[in-house]
């Protein structure tokens, strides 16, 4: 409890909204072709839906483990209170980093997810300042926080439930300080991305959409095959030999 009062506290500090602004930022492109019935974020981050604000879904709602203002549903994010194939599309920002058991969370998403459903995920890069940040602050950074998880092992788990990545992005390129994140100190930084980008920035997005192919069907061969077209027998041997 104490740990979720501190990060939404630290989320409205200088620097948890400049990072909030740049995420939603980030976020507008990937969410501009997101549509659909239902929306569902799974965990609380910032003022409610607010970077989920630019996809194009009929309805929305904040699923947390926590009740509150602004939570629709009430839940361990690893068993959803929902039935199989019933949401458009999900939105984890940073969730993967503060569940027990990420891979159990995705396994869940991948059942209520629609065919062709869309996953979007938030996650600071293991090599940028943020994360070097985290791992010299007791209690984790942005507090709470429990671990840092690779693009590449989120890239992995999703090739594991068929999930195919069809957009990455890289972001948030200044250091984890305010000071650095006013407009000109954040200018400086995106400049230096040019140079390096998966150097220099510790944020990264990827959006996955879920694959589900239909089973092969078994090729006939080509003499089946005209049985299936025509309807008229083919002569056998002993009539052939007859005929010529």
């Amino acid at each position: 409890m104490a740990s979720r009062n501190e990060l939404r506290t630290w989320l409205r500090s200088d620097l948890g909204r400049s990072l909030l602004d740049q995420e939603q930022a980030a976020l507008v492109e990937p969410l501009e072709d997101v549509f659909g019935l239902h929306l569902m974020q799974v965990g609380e981050w910032g003022e409610d839906l607010r970077l989920a604000g630019a996809a194009r879904v009929q309805s929305k709602s904040l699923w947390a483990g926590e009740a509150r203002p602004g939570v629709a549903v009430c839940c361990d994010p690893a068993m959803l209170p929902t039935r199989s194939d019933s949401v458009d599309a999900v939105l984890l920002p940073h969730t993967l980093e503060f569940v027990p058991d990420a891979y159990a969370l995705l396994r869940e998403l991948d059942r209520v997810l629609v065919a062709e459903g869309q996953l979007i995920v938030l996650g600071f890069n293991v090599l940028g300042s943020w994360s070097w940040r985290h791992r010299l602050s007791q209690g984790g950074f942005p507090p709470g926080m429990q671990r840092l998880l690779r693009e590449g092992r989120v890239r992995d788990w999703f090739a594991l439930l068929g999930f195919e990545v069809v957009l990455a992005k890289r972001y948030l390129f200044a250091p984890p300080f305010a000071r650095l994140q006013s407009g000109r100190g954040r200018g400086f930084f995106s400049a230096l991305a040019w140079l390096a980008p998966p150097l220099f920035a510790s944020g990264y997005l990827l959006k996955a959409r879920k694959r589900v192919y239909a089973a092969p069907r078994p090729r006939l061969r080509w003499r089946d095959r005209r049985r299936l077209v025509s309807s008229v027998p083919e002569p056998t041997a002993r009539v052939s030999r007859e005929r010529s």
